[in-house]
């Protein structure tokens, strides 16, 4: 039997939306599911660097825990931006943040 692929960018936005992003939860899921595959391509390549489903789940989990304290004021992709930050930076090698923290802003 073949194994198929989960549709990342659907599974995202139903885990956004169940967070609270309802307003933007599709667009939302199509920038985070393009940066973590992007992530694979631009960043050195480490065994430890996971760019899946476990780290795009811990992400969101991350964003929904900062919308509930978030202000009026942040919009959600200040929010998920947060998040990644939290989520992914510390996970990264010192030369792979630069690159990273570059490219995060041309994705959201």
């Amino acid at each position: 039997t073949v194994m198929a692929l989960p549709n990342y960018r659907l599974v995202c936005e139903v885990l956004l939306y169940s967070h609270g992003f309802e307003n933007a939860a599709r667009k939302l899921a199509e920038k985070l599911v393009s940066l973590f595959h992007a992530s694979l391509d631009v960043l050195s390549f480490q065994p430890q660097y996971d760019f899946g489903m476990r780290l795009m789940k811990s992400t969101i989990t991350r964003a929904g825990t900062v919308l509930q304290t978030a202000s009026t004021l942040e919009t959600d992709p200040d929010i998920l931006t947060h998040a990644i930050c939290e989520e992914v930076l510390p996970r990264l090698l010192p030369h792979d943040t630069g690159p990273f923290c570059e490219f995060l802003g041309d994705y959201l």
